[in-house]
């Protein structure tokens, strides 16, 4: 049976790809850089267990301008790096917090959690005004207005986090929304940024691969980004299976389809084949992808 998928419908199909994922977005407050699921409160050296706002996304729930448009859908990269350990970068240890500060985050990351974004808005203003709070006020805003596909307003708020507080939490976020609106330079850059904080996001490592499949001189470097990502992300399976189309290696292809697809029938796996091979014939695949031209 032949499956025929249209070039039009390349990104929303790569929707489909990350529907399953439960996501979040990188640096969300409270916690270090990469946590997975929990986050670590640091400030006054409390750690409190605290579930981040989850942005499960499902396919045409949102676009670049918040919308239900299927030609600006965004791929928001699924949250499972390792949890590190209670880890705390020296850029939030420099920065403890006051017990108001505190209250604000928190605050802010409940409504968040709830789903009340205009509240969580309103309690990150607030947070603006609290000196000890002001740089994961930033960091909040930013990748809050990520996950509302506000990039426009993302950017200039993880630009103030970048310099406030150096995670690579911020600098991978910043590098994401470079790489949504098209600056895909100034993307890498950030993105090689978070990995020289932390070489083990899987995220980071995911994000690289898939802008670096623009480049096809560069198809290696892609693949062996993504290689590093696809034990964590199962997303990763088929940017890499574009990847491998590119470089011809059809073995490859197919176990990379099969990983994705799991317990697919045979239609299944033709038909998430010949998406890959559409998509690698593409100028530019990150499209597929979420990253715009």
């Amino acid at each position: 049976m032949q499956i025929i998928v249209s070039s039009r419908t390349v990104r929303t199909l790569a929707l489909f790809i990350a529907a399953d994922c439960t996501c979040y977005l990188f640096g969300q407050y409270p916690g270090p850089a990469e946590t997975a699921g929990t986050w670590l409160f640091a400030g006054s050296g409390v750690n409190n267990a605290s579930v981040g706002p989850r942005g499960a996304v499902t396919p045409f729930e949102y676009s670049t301008h918040g919308e239900n448009n299927s030609d600006t859908l965004l791929f928001p990269p699924p949250q499972k790096d390792p949890p590190p350990s209670g880890r705390i970068s020296v850029a939030e240890l420099q920065h403890p917090l006051s017990r108001k500060g505190k209250r604000l985050m928190l605050q802010a990351q409940k409504h968040l959690e709830e789903h009340k974004t205009t509240e969580a808005l309103a309690d990150l203003g607030k947070a603006l005004q609290e000196p000890s709070a002001v740089p994961y006020a930033h960091s909040m805003l930013g990748a809050t207005y990520l996950w509302l596909g506000r990039v426009s307003e993302a950017i200039p708020e993880l630009q103030q986090a970048v310099q406030m507080l150096p995670t690579a939490a911020n600098y991978s976020n910043l590098g994401y929304a470079h790489c949504i609106v098209g600056d895909r330079a100034e993307g890498e850059r950030e993105l090689q940024r978070a990995l020289e904080l932390d070489s083990a996001s899987a995220r980071t490592h995911y994000l690289i691969g898939v802008l670096l499949l623009d480049n096809k001189d560069r198809n290696h470097e892609a693949c062996a980004q993504l290689e590093r990502a696809e034990s964590a992300l199962r997303s990763a399976h088929m940017a890499l299976a574009v990847c491998y189309v590119r470089a011809g290696q059809d073995a490859a292809v197919d176990r990379q389809i099969k990983e994705y697809a799991g317990a697919a029938d045979d239609t299944g796996i033709a038909f998430w084949t010949h998406w890959a091979y559409l998509v690698a014939s593409q100028a530019k695949p990150s499209t597929a992808f979420g990253f715009h031209e």
